[in-house]
């Protein structure tokens, strides 16, 4: 949405993916966007790889400023 007004959304086919390009100081992580959720690699020649699945991306985005905090300090 922007400025009270909706924008059409575009659905993604089965096999598509949305490249993002996170950088963390020199670091570089790929992060790509597709039905199963948000995968993250750290380079590009790594095997490791995660997976965020939407539901779990979603229920963390609800979670509260003040207890996010708390759950990372020492």
């Amino acid at each position: 949405m922007r400025n009270g007004t909706r924008r059409r959304m575009v659905a993604l086919g089965p096999d598509e993916q949305v490249p993002v390009e996170l950088r963390i100081g020199p670091e570089r992580i790929d992060v790509w966007l597709d039905h199963r959720g948000i995968h993250f690699r750290q380079d590009e020649t790594s095997v490791q790889e995660a997976v965020l699945p939407w539901e779990l991306a979603i229920a963390l985005s609800l979670v509260p400023d003040q207890w996010r905090r708390r759950a990372v300090a020492p």
